[in-house]
């Protein structure tokens, strides 16, 4: 596990198994302190599933994004020369 010199915020989804075959999916806001090739340690900031706040411990990096991601761009396209509008 690399350990970052500089963390980031992040938010952790889990998905907690329900008895009648769905799932109860839960957003937490984490730290982000190291990661390694599939995983990130992170630090969860409230009590969750067991876990303490200030407890750390490593997730899957598809369950993680970054709080500070920015919308895609649209692609914007010009018809005013297609061979419809002729």
């Amino acid at each position: 596990m690399n350990l970052y010199t500089e963390t980031w915020t992040g938010v952790y989804t889990m998905k907690t198994p329900n008895f009648d075959g769905t799932f109860r999916e839960q957003q937490v806001e984490v730290e982000v302190l190291g990661e390694s090739v599939k995983s990130y340690l992170v630090k969860v900031r409230v009590p969750v599933r067991g876990r303490k706040a200030g407890e750390s411990f490593p997730v899957r990096k598809h369950n993680v994004r970054r709080r500070d991601a920015r919308p895609i761009e649209r692609r914007v396209y010009d018809y005013t020369k297609a061979f419809w509008n002729n």
